[in-house]
């Protein structure tokens, strides 16, 4: 026959198990969650980045900002299209300033605007317009606006600046708008110091 106090000891000793447990599930889990939940918030972002984007070609005959980069996004604030300056730092994004003002530079932003040029139609739509800066990121997650919709995923490789992230997503696919957009992710990795 076990005693009071066995008993009390051998409740203790389990729980204390199950809470050391489900302690370290929680710890494995919750970085997976705040990762996927990093990725959806950047989505929505580039989501609304891209209706300022539309909005802006629609009062420019279908046209984007024609410069790259954090010169090309600033266009969206300082022409009254999009009011949060914020919504240009991604929420993982723990190595940009993260106080833009209405000006922003390569400096406080986390999106590399590659689309500079493009036109939002004549099927120009298949292409990269905006992307994480992939130095800014954690692999193999990336986030890339093309021109409306937001693709969010996976098997990225280790990429250390923005022309070889448009090589891999271009593949082996080559015309003259993915040598703009080339032509743009270079000038952005000048502008970054890559």
């Amino acid at each position: 026959m076990t005693t009071p106090v066995k008993d009390k000891k051998r409740f203790i000793r389990i729980a204390a198990t199950i809470a050391a447990f489900l302690g370290l599930m929680l710890a494995t889990l919750i970085p997976k969650f705040q990762e996927k939940n990093n990725r959806l918030t950047s989505a929505a972002q580039l989501r609304s980045i891209s209706l300022a984007l539309r909005q802006y070609a629609a009062d420019y005959s279908n046209a984007v900002p024609e410069l790259p980069g954090a010169a090309g996004l600033s266009r969206l604030t300082s022409g009254g299209y999009l009011a949060d300056p914020r919504l240009f730092l991604a929420p993982a994004d723990r190595v940009s300033l993260k106080n833009p003002d209405r000006f922003l530079t390569e400096e406080n932003t986390t999106y590399a605007y590659a689309g500079a040029g493009l036109s939002v139609s004549d099927g120009e739509s298949d292409y990269p317009m905006l992307f994480e800066k992939p130095w800014l990121m954690k692999p193999p997650y990336y986030v890339v606006l093309f021109s409306g919709e937001v693709i969010s995923g996976g098997n990225m490789p280790d990429v250390a600046n923005c022309e070889e992230f448009i090589r891999h997503l271009a593949g082996d696919q080559s015309n003259p708008v993915w040598e703009k957009i080339l032509a743009n992710a270079r000038a952005i990795d000048r502008a970054c110091g890559r």
